[in-house]
């Protein structure tokens, strides 16, 4: 069933992708790819699901946008090429996260040149998700040990223990709970799942909550202009930290002294600024009053 039907997603899904038949929506033919296999229904659920509907469960992010990009068949199989092409279509229809809850080895000849990619969504600003796996041992799996990734393990659903499932790689960030994890089923049901898989979901809605306060839901000029207010915010904000060397990023350099006063402070700039667009005033009107400034003058 298509995860349109679901009312727990309702209004929240835009055009995504079958990125296995190369089927994809349009705003004519909206059609989601239906889930054949519950586990990307499930996924959604605990980001996305609806509040306060009075049914089911709540997401951690209620209010996102979902993106459907199908990789795997109804069992759970797919190859990295198909994880590739559903990237390569997310990222150049504008999503600001792929969240990934699937994964598998590679040798290193073929890592290295999937890299790409994510450098590339790296590069667009879209912040990726993948799930560390469920083999239990230390063993890197991929997309979990791309750069760029925010690697997620699972823990009990108190967040005291990693599970025994979770795996162990260099590459985990954090782990959150995965264990009877209560969320939405494909024909508008609801059940229990385990793993790695619904682990993620949990930082992808914290990753989508972060980047919601950033932009404030503003649209139209708001949004530039209050992008340029917080960029200048952080610049004097962290300008004026002596410990990340302030507005140069460099630490204990001794003053400039000019004419033997030090130029320490923004107090003795403004003065020397001053003095100095007075001189040039006084030059330019010396200047127009030359036997070359009553020429330039007369060139009018």
């Amino acid at each position: 069933a298509p995860l349109r039907s679901n009312p727990e997603f309702v209004g929240l899904l835009v055009p995504g992708d079958h990125a296995r038949t190369g089927l994809e929506d349009g705003p004519g033919d909206f059609i989601p790819p239906a889930d054949d296999a519950g586990h990307g229904t499930h996924v959604s659920g605990t980001s996305a699901a609806a509040a306060n509907n009075g049914a089911g469960i709540a997401g951690i992010a209620p209010n996102v946008s979902i993106m459907p990009i199908k990789v795997l068949s109804a069992d759970g199989e797919g190859d990295f090429e198909g994880m590739v092409a559903g990237m390569t279509w997310t990222i150049a229809h504008g999503a600001r996260i792929i969240t990934m809850s699937l994964g598998g080895t590679l040798d290193p000849s073929t890592g290295a040149y999937l890299q790409g990619i994510f450098d590339g969504a790296y590069a667009a600003g879209v912040v990726v998700i993948a799930a560390s796996g469920n083999d239990g041992g230390t063993v890197d799996q991929y997309p979990c040990n791309f750069r760029h990734v925010i690697c997620v393990g699972s823990t009990t659903i108190d967040g005291t223990t990693v599970s025994s499932f979770s795996t162990r790689t260099a590459a985990l960030a954090l782990v959150s709970p995965g264990e009877g994890i209560a969320s939405t089923l494909p024909g508008n049901g609801y059940g229990y799942g385990s793993g790695t898989s619904m682990a993620t979901p949990h930082v992808t809605a914290a990753v989508a909550l972060f980047i919601g306060f950033l932009t404030l839901r503003l649209s139209g000029h708001y949004l530039p202009l209050s992008t340029i207010a917080w960029g200048i915010s952080l610049y004097f904000l962290f300008g004026n930290l002596d410990t990340l060397g302030g507005q140069t990023g460099l630490s204990g350099l001794p003053p400039l002294n000019f004419a033997g006063i030090k130029l320490d402070s923004g107090r003795s700039f403004y003065y020397l600024i001053w003095v100095l667009l007075l001189l040039a005033l006084l030059g330019v009107h010396n200047l127009l009053d030359s036997r070359p400034g009553r020429a330039i003058r007369a060139l009018k």
